[in-house]
C-alpha cells in the first residue's frame, strides 16, 4: 500500500514510527507515546498505511473525523452495540449505516483504519459476512432508462422515500433519480436525459444541493439483517482480516498508542512533539524557518504567500500545528478556520420557516389563524389558513412572505378576520416598539458624550494580553476586539453587544476591553447574574491580568462582609482595577466615582429594579453587554448604526460537536462512561436539581467509583464550602461534581468532557442546551448524556424537547434550540428590554419585522412604496409532480418572495434544476413574475394585472396633483415612441389605470420587464 501523500510518506519514515509498524508485523508487544495528541490523525494513519488497523479508543467517534481529512487514509467508524436496556429506542441513533457501510467495503481492500469505543466481543450480523458481491456500475453516457434503474435499486433492497437523506433511500423527480449508496460519504444524484446518463453528482444529504460531478458510481445492494445473529466476533472478523487491534489512550493531551502481541515483552518509543497551537504567531514563523520540510494541510491559497520555498502543500484538513523533534518536520494547518458554510447559510432555518398542518402563523393583515395546507386555485398554489368562525383566508404562495410561524405565546387564540381586536394589538405592539426604539436612540446619544477618563494607548500591553490567550483567536473574535478597541479609542461613550453561542468566547472579548480601561487606571465592573459565574470570572480575569500588575477583586456572597469592606475602601484608595461581582455591585455602597467601563454578562437574567439601576449606569460609562440570546440577522442589521453590535458566529478552534444521548437510569452504563472520562484524565458532572436528595446520588457514586474523588455543590450550602468545591473542581483536584443547575451559567472547565443530567425531561430546551454547553469547552470530544425514565412516562413535549436536544449538536445552533423553545416555552425579552407581553400578543417573527420596519422609519430608510400586486392569467407555479414535497415548495416560494435582485432569483433556480430537474413552464413563469414584482418595487405601480393580450397597471401617487401631469406626459411620450398601444383611465382621486396591448410578437411577461424602467420614479420625476 503505497502512499501518494507526501507527508505520510514523511511521518512513517520516522524512526519510532518504523520500529512500531516493526513490532506490529512481527506481533511484538509495544507502546508508542506521542508528548502531543495534535495532528494524531496523522500518526495513525502512518501505521495504518502500512498494516490495517482497528482503533479502539474512548475518543475513536472524534479520532475518526480527524483521520477523514488525512489524504489516502480510508477511515471508517463502527460504534459500539447500543442495548435497548439502556438507550430508549424512541432516540436511538441507528448503527445501521455505519453497519451497511463497514459491509460494502469488506469483500473489497476494506478501510485503512477503523475507529470503534470497543466491545470487539460483539457478534457481527450473519448477513455482513455474506460473500455475496451484487453492485451496479453507473456511469456518465450509459444507455439506461429510469424504468430499469428503479428496478435495479429495488431489487437491491433500496427503499423509495420522498427525499434521500440515510443510507439505503431512494428519491426520483422527474428525470433525476437520487440514492445513497453503502459505499459513499455522500448520496448520488443521477441525471437522465430520456435513457441515457447525463450527470452523476454527489450531493449534501442536508441541504439537498449538488457538491461535486463524478463520471462513475458502484452501487452495491443493501444488506437488509443486521440484526446480531450469533457468528463469529468482530475481534475475530478483524483478525482473519488482517487487521491489527490498537489502543489509543489520551490523557491531558499526551498519547499512548498499545499493542498487545504475543510477547509478554513490550516495547516502547516515544516521539518528542512541540504543540504549536498555542505559542504566538512570530515564534511559530521563526521556528518553522529553520524546520525543512515544511508541510502545509489545507485549502487556504493564502497560505503560500507566507511559508519558505521548502514547503509541501497537501489537501485535507488538520486540527492543529505541530513540530516533531529530532525529525525536522513541522506540519502546519492551511485551512481557512474562519469561513463560514455556505450551504448552511444558505438553508439557516433562521430565513426561512417550516409549516406543518395545523400550525399557529400570524398573517401580517388577519392575525392568529391555523395553517391548513397548500390547496390549487387557477393552477396556482395558495396557502390555506383557517380563522374564528370558521372564516377561510387563501393567500398566494407568492405573498408567502405575509405570514410567519406564531410562537412565543402559550395559550394561542385564533383571530376573527373581520375583527378590530388585531389592528389593536398591532398599534399597541408599535407603540411598545417605538419606546423601546427612543430609549435605544437615547442610550445612542451617548456616544457623544465624552468621557471623564480617555483610555491611553497601550498597543504594547493590549498586545502581550493577545498573546498571553492559550487558543488560537476565531476571526470573529478578532473582529469584536478590534470594533471594542475602536470605540474606546473614540472620544463618545461605548454602548456594544456581543451576541455569541454558548462557549463562542465572549468571555475573552471582555476581557480584552477591562484590561485595557484598567491599564488606563479607570475601575472596571464585571456585572453577572451568579455567584458561580462570578468566581469562575473572577478566577479568569485575576489569572489573566494579574501579571500586567491589574489587582481584580470580586464582591459576592463568597467573600465576608469583613473583606467586602476591605475590597470598599481600596478602591476609594485607586487600589482596585477590576472589581466583578453580582448585583451586590449595583448597590450604593460600592463606589462608582473612578467606573469608567461596566461589562454586563447576561444582562436578561437580571430583574426588573437591577435592569433599571444598570440603566442609569449606562448613561455615564463605557457599557459592554454579552449576551448569548439570538436575534435574527435581518433585525442585527438594522441595529447596526443604531446599536453598536459584533457578532461571534464562529466556534472555537478545534471545537467539536457534543455528542448527546438519551439513556435509562443504568448504573453500570453510568459508571462505565464515568470510568471512561477519567481514564482520559477528565472531570465529570453529574447534575441532579433537587438538593433534599443530593446527597443520595453523592453516595451512590462514591460506592460506583471508590477511587474517585467525588465532592456535591447545591445553592443551599455554606458560601465558603461551596467557594472551597467550586475552585477544587476548576483545578482538577474533584473528579466527579454532584451538581444542581447553579453551573448552568459560568463552570468553565476545558477538561470536563462528560455531563449526565438527571430527570433531563423536567427542564426548559434552552437550559437543557445551556447546562450541556458546560463540557466540549477545549478540544476534547464532549459527551452528554440525558437520563429518563420509561417513554411511556414521558408527554410529547417533553419527548420532543429531548429529541430536538439531541439533534441538535452542531456548533452554533443555539438559534434553532431558542426558536424551539420559544415555541414550547413562551417568549421574554429582546436585547435587555422587556417586552414579553408585546411579543407574547402578535408573536416572535412578527414582532422582529414590526421592529425592524421601524427601526428603518426611524433612521429615515422606510419607502412609502410597497411590493406590488401581481395577478396572472396562466399559472405560476411549481406543480405537484415536479417538486413533490410540501414542505420544499413552501421553502422555495420563502426564497422566491425573499429576493432581492435577479442574482438572488439565479441562484433558486440552479438550485431548484440541481435537485429536480428541468423547470416545466408553470416553474419559469414564476421565475418571471418574482423577477417583474422586483423591478417594480420602488415604482408608482400599486398593482398589475396580466392577461393574455393585455397589461394593466394601477398607479398611485400621494400627491397626484403635482406629479399627475409629467408623470402621464413622460409615460404617453415614451410609449408612443415605441409603438405601444396603451389607454389611460382615472378611477379615483389618487389613483390612475394605464392599459397596454400586446403585440401579436410580445407576450405579456416579456413586455413588462422590458417597460420597468418607465415607471421608475427617479426616471419619471427628476
Amino acid at each position: 500500500m503505497t502512499p501518494v501523500n507526501p507527508l505520510l510518506d514523511a511521518v512513517s519514515s520516522i524512526k519510532e514510527i518504523r520500529n512500531f509498524n516493526d513490532y506490529l508485523a512481527k506481533n511484538i508487544s509495544a507502546t508508542l507515546s506521542l508528548t502531543s495528541s495534535v495532528v494524531l490523525g496523522y500518526f495513525i494513519g502512518a501505521i495504518a498505511i502500512k498494516k490495517k488497523v482497528v482503533i479502539v479508543s474512548d475518543d475513536s467517534f472524534s479520532l475518526y473525523h480527524e483521520s477523514v481529512g488525512v489524504r489516502s487514509v480510508i477511515s471508517q467508524y463502527l460504534p459500539s452495540a447500543l442495548s435497548e436496556k439502556v438507550f430508549p429506542r424512541a432516540f436511538s441513533v441507528s448503527k445501521s449505516k455505519y453497519i451497511q457501510r463497514l459491509a460494502s467495503s469488506l469483500p473489497g481492500e476494506g478501510p485503512t483504519a477503523i475507529f470503534t469505543e470497543g466491545n470487539l466481543d460483539e457478534h457481527v450480523p450473519r448477513s455482513v459476512l455474506s460473500e455475496k458481491d451484487d453492485s451496479w456500475l453507473v456511469r456518465v453516457n450509459d444507455k439506461v432508462s429510469m424504468g430499469e434503474a428503479l428496478e435495479v435499486l429495488n431489487g437491491y433492497g433500496y427503499d423509495e422515500n420522498i427525499e434521500t437523506k440515510n443510507i439505503g433511500e431512494y428519491t426520483r423527480r422527474g428525470g433525476i433519480v437520487d440514492v445513497f449508496p453503502t459505499n459513499t460519504k455522500n448520496p448520488i444524484r443521477i441525471e437522465f436525459d430520456g435513457d441515457d446518463i447525463s450527470s452523476i453528482r454527489y450531493f449534501n444529504p442536508r441541504s439537498q444541493l449538488s457538491i461535486e460531478t463524478i463520471n462513475g458510481v458502484n452501487i452495491p445492494a443493501l444488506i437488509k439483517d443486521i440484526s446480531d445473529v450469533l457468528s463469529i466476533t468482530y475481534k475475530k472478523l478483524f483478525l482473519d482480516l488482517g487487521y491489527s487491534e490498537l489502543e489509543v489512550l489520551i490523557k491531558k493531551n499526551v498519547c499512548e498508542i498499545r499493542f498487545d502481541g504475543d510477547s509478554d515483552r513490550r516495547e516502547r518509543d516515544t516521539i518528542h512533539i512541540k504543540d504549536l497551537s498555542i505559542i504566538t504567531d512570530k515564534y511559530k514563523t521563526k521556528l518553522i524557518k529553520e524546520m525543512s520540510p515544511v508541510y502545509v494541510v489545507g485549502n487556504n491559497p493564502e497560505s503560500k504567500k507566507i511559508f519558505s520555498k521548502n514547503t509541501v502543500y497537501i489537501d485535507g484538513h488538520i486540527n492543529g500545528d505541530i513540530l516533531i523533534h529530532d525529525s525536522g518536520i513541522a506540519i502546519i494547518s492551511g485551512d481557512k478556520k474562519n469561513a463560514l458554510n455556505k450551504n448552511n447559510q444558505k438553508t439557516s432555518g433562521e430565513y426561512f420557516y417550516s409549516y406543518e398542518w395545523g400550525d399557529y402563523i400570524t398573517h401580517i393583515d388577519y392575525g392568529v389563524g391555523i395553517y391548513r395546507g397548500f390547496t390549487k386555485k387557477d393552477n396556482k398554489d395558495f396557502l390555506k389558513l383557517e380563522y374564528a368562525n370558521n372564516s377561510v383566508v387563501h393567500l398566494s404562495a407568492q405573498r408567502i412572505d405575509m405570514i410567519a410561524p406564531h410562537i412565543g405565546t402559550k395559550n394561542i387564540k385564533i383571530n376573527n378576520v373581520g375583527g378590530k381586536a388585531w389592528s389593536a394589538k398591532k398599534k399597541k405592539t408599535k407603540t411598545n416598539i417605538q419606546d423601546v426604539i427612543a430609549d435605544m436612540v437615547s442610550a445612542n446619544k451617548n456616544r457623544l458624550s465624552r468621557r471623564k477618563h480617555p483610555y491611553k494607548k497601550e498597543d504594547y500591553l493590549e498586545k502581550l494580553l493577545g498573546e498571553s490567550f492559550p487558543y488560537t483567536e476565531t476571526g470573529d473574535q478578532a473582529a469584536a476586539i478590534k470594533d471594542i478597541y475602536l470605540d474606546m479609542n473614540s472620544p463618545g461613550l461605548m454602548d456594544r453587544l456581543i451576541i455569541g453561542d454558548v462557549g463562542f468566547g465572549k468571555t475573552e472579548v471582555a476581557l480584552r476591553a477591562a484590561g485595557k480601561a484598567a491599564f488606563s487606571g479607570v475601575l472596571v465592573m464585571v456585572v453577572v447574574p451568579t455567584t458561580i459565574l462570578a468566581n469562575q470570572h473572577f478566577i479568569l480575569f485575576k489569572n489573566r491580568l494579574e501579571n500586567f500588575g491589574v489587582v481584580v477583586e470580586m464582591v459576592s456572597r463568597f467573600i465576608t462582609t469583613h473583606k467586602q469592606k476591605e475590597i470598599i475602601d481600596n478602591i476609594l484608595n485607586k487600589q482596585v482595577d477590576i472589581l466583578v461581582g453580582t448585583h451586590k455591585l449595583l448597590g450604593d455602597v460600592i463606589p462608582k466615582n473612578r467606573l469608567g467601563l461596566v461589562i454586563i454578562d447576561d444582562e436578561h437574567r437580571f430583574g426588573v429594579a437591577h435592569k433599571n439601576k444598570l440603566l442609569k449606569l449606562k448613561n455615564s460609562v463605557d457599557v459592554l453587554t454579552l449576551t448569548a440570546t439570538p436575534i435574527p440577522r435581518t433585525l442585527q442589521q438594522s441595529l447596526l448604526g443604531l446599536k453598536s453590535v459584533s457578532l461571534i458566529n464562529t466556534p472555537p478552534v478545534k471545537r467539536m460537536p457534543i455528542k448527546t444521548q438519551a439513556i435509562y437510569q443504568k448504573w453500570d452504563f453510568i459508571k462505565n462512561i464515568m470510568n471512561q472520562e477519567l481514564n482520559r484524565g477528565g472531570q465529570v458532572y453529574f447534575l441532579h436539581n433537587r438538593i433534599e436528595s443530593i446527597s443520595f446520588y453523592e453516595k451512590k457514586v462514591l460506592e460506583l467509583l471508590p477511587d474517585a474523588s467525588v465532592a456535591s455543590a447545591h445553592g443551599g450550602m455554606n458560601s465558603r464550602d461551596l467557594e472551597k468545591i467550586i475552585i477544587s473542581f476548576y483545578e482538577g483536584k474533584t473528579q466527579v461534581l454532584i451538581t444542581t443547575t447553579i453551573i448552568e451559567a459560568g463552570l468553565d472547565v476545558p477538561n470536563a468532557n462528560t455531563i449526565i443530567i438527571t430527570a433531563a425531561h423536567m427542564y426548559g430546551l434552552s437550559q437543557l442546551y445551556q447546562i450541556r454547553g458546560r463540557v466540549g469547552r477545549g478540544d476534547r470530544q464532549g459527551f452528554c448524556y440525558l437520563v429518563i425514565p420509561k417513554e411511556e412516562g414521558l408527554t410529547d413535549d417533553a419527548i420532543e424537547r429531548l429529541k430536538t436536544i439531541q439533534e441538535n449538536t452542531d456548533l452554533g445552533s443555539g438559534y434553532r434550540i431558542a426558536i424551539k423553545d420559544l415555541e414550547l416555552r413562551g417568549a421574554g425579552n429582546l436585547f435587555g428590554y422587556d417586552q414579553s407581553g408585546h411579543v407574547s400578543s402578535v408573536g416572535y417573527h412578527l414582532y422582529c419585522k414590526m421592529f425592524n420596519d421601524e427601526l428603518k422609519e426611524s433612521k429615515g430608510g422606510a419607502s412609502r412604496f410597497s411590493v406590488p400586486k401581481i395577478q396572472y392569467y396562466g399559472k405560476a407555479s411549481f406543480n405537484d409532480s415536479y417538486i413533490r414535497l410540501p414542505q420544499d415548495r413552501l421553502y422555495y416560494y420563502q426564497r422566491l418572495t425573499a429576493a432581492k435582485n435577479k442574482q438572488d432569483i439565479n441562484a433558486v433556480q440552479e438550485e431548484i434544476k440541481d435537485r429536480f430537474g428541468r423547470p416545466g413552464p408553470g416553474t419559469i413563469n414564476l421565475y418571471k413574475i418574482t423577477e417583474i414584482k422586483i423591478m417594480y418595487t420602488q415604482t408608482f405601480v400599486k398593482n398589475i394585472l396580466i392577461d393574455k393580450d393585455r397589461i394593466v397597471y394601477t398607479l398611485v401617487d400621494g400627491d397626484m396633483e403635482k406629479t399627475n401631469e409629467t408623470l402621464v406626459s413622460n409615460l404617453i411620450g415614451a410609449l408612443e415612441e415605441a409603438g405601444t398601444k396603451h389607454m389611460f383611465k382615472q378611477l379615483k382621486k389618487d389613483r390612475l389605470v394605464l392599459e397596454l396591448f400586446c403585440d401579436v410578437d410580445m407576450d405579456p411577461l416579456t413586455m413588462l420587464v422590458r417597460n420597468a424602467e418607465l415607471f421608475y420614479y427617479d426616471n419619471n420625476n427628476p
